[in-house]
């Protein structure tokens, strides 16, 4: 999916595409160690979150960050199945300065 002004990335869920199990969908920003092993999230500012209908409507705008200075892993939020099957937003926040890998196994991936 292009991003379009102001927006700088756009992501497209089909929900219906998705493993009937699965029960959450968890959007994160990190930065990668190999680029710049001394980087954080300090410089993440002014970061939001636009949620757009099929017709691309807003429906919603949420602010995620002003700067993590000492992470390098982020939680912006989560797409979760309520019991009847539709799905709900749900802001995120957590920070990890152990990067993405902590983040993983914070959701109990396994990460060599």
């Amino acid at each position: 999916l292009p991003a379009a002004a102001p927006d700088k990335a756009a992501i497209g869920v089909a929900f219906d595409a998705l493993p009937g199990d699965a029960d959450r969908l968890v959007l994160v920003a990190a930065v990668d160690p190999e680029v710049n092993p001394d980087a954080d999230l300090s410089g993440f500012t002014d970061a939001h979150i636009r949620l757009l209908d099929a017709r691309l409507a807003e429906l919603g705008r949420l602010d995620v960050s002003d700067g993590r200075p000492g992470e390098t892993a982020l939680v912006l939020g989560s797409f979760r199945r309520r019991a009847g099957g539709d799905w709900d937003f749900v802001l995120g926040g957590r920070g990890y300065p152990g990067g993405l890998a902590e983040l993983v196994r914070d959701f109990g991936i396994e990460v060599e």
